[in-house]
């Protein structure tokens, strides 16, 4: 009975292993212009993509930032 149960469980397990390639590494000015578009969309509450759960698993199997926020309080 185990060995049904862990078989009928493979197909839907496999999805969260999938991964997409990176994007290429973006220049500073891109970078800088992909924060400032961001925040303002931040400021303005108009989300880019407003449904997460749809790469939710793609991204819990690896991230690729493009840039990393370093502040002090």
């Amino acid at each position: 009975m185990g060995g049904l149960a862990l078989s009928l469980a493979a197909p839907f397990g496999s999805r969260a292993f999938a991964q997409t390639a990176p994007m290429p590494p973006a220049s500073p000015d891109e970078a800088i212009q992909r924060l400032m578009d961001g925040n303002a969309r931040y400021v303005a509450n108009t989300p880019n993509n407003a449904d997460h759960s749809v790469t939710r698993n793609t991204r819990a199997a690896g991230q690729s930032p493009f840039a990393a926020i370093v502040a002090c309080a």
